[in-house]
């Protein structure tokens, strides 16, 4: 199982992530150009996204099977365009469930892997806490 030190490396990167987004008007959430193209309400889909296949992958390694590479560029393309349609309210409440769900899984496997961990939470939440902060320093928000 990892660490304590993980997880807490793991909610306080994700308390950062979730103070990066708090106080920004809820219309301007879905504006694009937040990170990259993308909304703060695309980037809450993203994270969830992500955490849904950490868990996936998580549990296929468990069983042994070799997982190719994820072409991270496709997949993102694919899945901002699967998850355009959710409302703001959905995305935060997914990106808040799939979280817990990637924490829970984690504590529950005592093997996971690390990198794949930090992938998909502590160094995910980093990179985009930075890149929304960025933006609101821009827009003055």
């Amino acid at each position: 199982m990892p660490s304590d030190d993980i997880f807490a490396r793991i909610e306080a990167a994700w308390h950062d992530f979730q103070d990066a987004v708090a106080g920004i008007p809820d219309e301007r959430m879905l504006e694009p150009g937040a990170v990259g193209a993308w909304s703060v309400k695309d980037t809450l889909a993203h994270i969830a996204y992500w955490h849904e296949s950490m868990v996936d992958r998580a549990l296929r390694m468990a069983q042994g099977d070799d997982l190719p590479e994820p072409d991270l560029e496709t997949i993102n393309r694919v899945e901002a365009q699967e998850r355009a349609g959710w409302s703001l309210e959905h995305a935060r409440a997914e990106a808040q469930r799939t979280h817990e769900l990637a924490v829970a899984t984690a504590r529950a496997m005592p093997d996971i892997d690390l990198e794949l961990l930090e992938g998909d939470t502590w160094g995910h939440y980093a990179a985009h806490a930075a890149d929304i902060r960025a933006w609101r320093a821009a827009q003055g928000i």
